[in-house]
């Protein structure tokens, strides 16, 4: 095979009912200059088995496996470099790629600046608790968002579904193993110090939120790794926003786990016992309104509603946009 354009990097761990799921999505792209590097990081269920059996039909995946459990970071810059693709991209293996995903990055490539760094677009979100599926309802502007994402803006993104250009990732290293969490958060503002962000206004990723979806379901140890991660950026974050921002950026996110925590506890206990988490764990200290509200209303209409409020939100944010 004639090397590849681009390199999809799917790395996996113990998801053999799923992962030959986001294998496939990437097989059935209309553009076919890929490769596919998944890296098994030392899985004990069937994963080798059913990722080795897709290869012996399509030799354009490949597969790598980990000699020990080392994680998220390590993992996807294992792949990195097994890879020899011009670009990268990457690709959760409970997430599905949309059929033109790869085609309509590499034509929107060739229409982006020298200075451009990472790829991003639109994606659907799938709870496979309420089977609710809602279209995301951001807008991303090109550029450089350095500046943004110190003052408290999210990443556009995550990982699953980006294309970065190689020498961008080399330049930064690729992923900050040392990190328990937030790698790709880290990424992006690694990233943003230097090149541009770009973005496709079309939905091209189907992201799937479902049991055992996060590294840690635990509010304490995504906590402990938010924190590790802003104390990283505690510095530039100050230079560009002051303590406050900060300060703010911490209370946003200490409410945000709260919200988490309560959608699933409704979903696995019931809103009797969400109910008490909520008296139980809400912060006291730099009270967020907006997100009290949120989890008040989620407490009132359940997940399911929840969901379909945003279906509707998605729907109608971008019927706005095309006017």
């Amino acid at each position: 095979m004639n090397s590849p354009v681009i390199s999809i990097i799917i790395p996996t761990y113990n998801r053999n009912h799923i992962v030959g799921r986001a294998i496939k999505s990437v097989i059935k792209q209309t553009f076919k200059k890929f490769e596919i590097i998944v890296v098994d990081d030392c899985s004990t269920d069937k994963t080798e088995h059913i990722i080795k059996e897709i290869s012996k039909i399509d030799s354009r995946v490949k597969y790598v496996r980990t000699e020990k459990n080392i994680g998220g970071a390590a993992t996807r810059n294992r792949g990195v470099s097994e890879s020899q693709g011009k670009y990268i991209a990457f690709l959760d293996d409970d997430d599905e790629a949309l059929p033109e995903w790869l085609e309509k990055s590499i034509e929107k490539i060739s229409t982006l600046p020298e200075s451009w760094g990472l790829l991003c677009c639109r994606w659907y979100q799938k709870s496979e608790f309420t089977r609710v599926v809602y279209e995301s309802a951001v807008y991303m502007k090109d550029g450089y968002i350095y500046e943004e994402l110190l003052r408290g803006h999210d990443p556009p993104s995550g990982t699953s579904g980006s294309v970065v250009k190689r020498a961008a990732y080399d330049y930064v290293g690729g992923f900050d193993e040392s990190l328990h969490g937030f790698q790709d958060y880290d990424f992006f503002f690694s990233l943003a110090r230097k090149w541009t962000f770009h973005y496709l206004q079309i939905p091209l990723i189907y992201f799937y939120i479902h049991p055992g979806s996060r590294i840690s379901d635990t509010n304490r140890k995504r906590e402990e790794a938010f924190n590790q991660f802003i104390e990283k950026w505690e510095s530039e974050i100050i230079r560009i926003g002051g303590r406050q921002t900060l300060e703010l950026i911490r209370s946003k996110r200490s409410a945000g786990f709260v919200f988490s925590a309560i959608r699933t506890e409704i979903i696995s206990k019931g809103r009797l016992s969400a109910l008490k988490l909520f008296i139980r764990s809400f912060p006291k200290d730099n009270f967020r309104f907006t997100y009290f509200i949120k989890t008040l209303l989620i407490l009132i209409v359940g997940p399911k509603n929840w969901d379909r409020g945003r279906r509707l939100r998605g729907i109608l944010f971008w019927k706005i946009k095309r006017q």
